[in-house]
């Protein structure tokens, strides 16, 4: 054994009494299976993401297994990988009966390879403190799905109910159409009993001017009966022996204006209203039966024909002799 080079191997103390190449390709081995090792955990590390991946997604149910077809086709290609790592691996075992003949030089070629292996250490410490957040954030992971998919569940059950609620809507919308259309028929029949109504309305309204006309008539007609009457039970009407009161009366200018020309007088002269009637109820005090009203109404007087009628049947029946009881 060459002094230049540390000695790593165990039972180095014999090395003196036995040159068996055994110890190196433990050695050599125990590096092979450590990036068997290595090579495997990250593998696994990868597999784990795309598992993580694969749960982390909140798409739809196809599109879930779509990432599971691609993680399929992932691990038929990791195990095509790993059979190739296992090819390699039986190849650097033929490498390695050979590297048993190899010169010191291939030896300090195996001390760099055994720092690598202790850089490859540290990494695999690394990974694995990876691969233990990778855990955790796959258990956190889980968790949330489960989450999505219990309020995915609640979704559906709210969209059940809020198809339900829609189906009672659609038919409350139904009966609330059919209702209206009704409404609309009733309405439509209302207007025209409405319409049939103003027309009888109508026709009664005329029909009542008529009557109001006729009732006039008729009592037109009974004033004169009543007066014919009365010139057949009674002397006719004579200015003769009476004290005449001549009543003049027209409208002038809107307003109706009276004059009056009093036994043994030869003009006229202008009254009220109420002073006309104080001074025919003086002369009727005075004259008593004796007393005769003579109505002039002018033929340019302004007056309507039943204004003219009411005033000369109220001043007579309240003054006149004929009238009297």
């Amino acid at each position: 054994m060459d002094q230049n080079f540390v000695d790593l191997r165990q039972n180095h103390g014999h090395s003196g009494l036995d040159h068996s190449f055994w110890p190196s390709f433990t050695d050599i081995m125990m590096v092979v299976v450590m990036i068997f090792i290595i090579a495997s955990t990250v593998l696994i590390v990868r597999n784990w993401e795309l598992v993580a991946e694969l749960r982390a997604t909140l798409e739809a149910e196809r599109q879930a297994r779509q990432e599971v077809t691609v993680f399929q086709a992932t691990s038929r290609s990791l195990e095509e990988q790993l059979s190739l790592a296992q090819q390699e691996l039986a190849e650097e075992r033929l490498r390695n009966l050979q590297l048993v003949e190899l010169t010191e030089e291939q030896r300090a070629q195996i001390a760099r390879h055994l720092e690598q292996l202790l850089v490859l250490r540290t990494e695999r410490e690394q990974l694995t403190g990876q691969v233990e957040t990778a855990r955790r954030q796959t258990a956190l992971l889980s968790d949330q799905l489960a989450q999505e998919q219990s309020r995915y569940v609640q979704q559906q059950t709210r969209y059940a109910q809020l198809e339900q609620e829609h189906e009672l809507l659609a038919q409350e919308h139904k009966q609330r159409a059919t209702r209206l259309e009704e409404l609309l028929a009733a309405l439509a029949s209302l207007e025209q009993r409405q319409q049939q109504s103003l027309a009888e309305l109508g026709t009664l309204r005329q029909d009542r001017a008529e009557m109001a006309q006729r009732l006039t008539t008729l009592e037109t007609d009974y004033t004169s009966l009543e007066e014919k009457y009365q010139k057949l039970i009674r002397p006719a009407r004579s200015t003769l022996g009476k004290q005449v009161v001549e009543v003049l009366y027209r409208r002038g200018s809107g307003a109706p204006q009276i004059q009056l020309r009093l036994p043994q007088e030869e003009s006229f002269r202008g009254y009220s209203a109420s002073t006309m009637h104080q001074q025919l109820a003086a002369l009727k005090q005075q004259h008593g039966k004796d007393l005769y009203v003579k109505i002039v109404i002018p033929k340019d007087s302004g007056l309507t024909y039943n204004e003219a009628w009411d005033f000369t049947r109220n001043i007579l029946q309240r003054y006149d002799y004929y009238y009297q009881p």
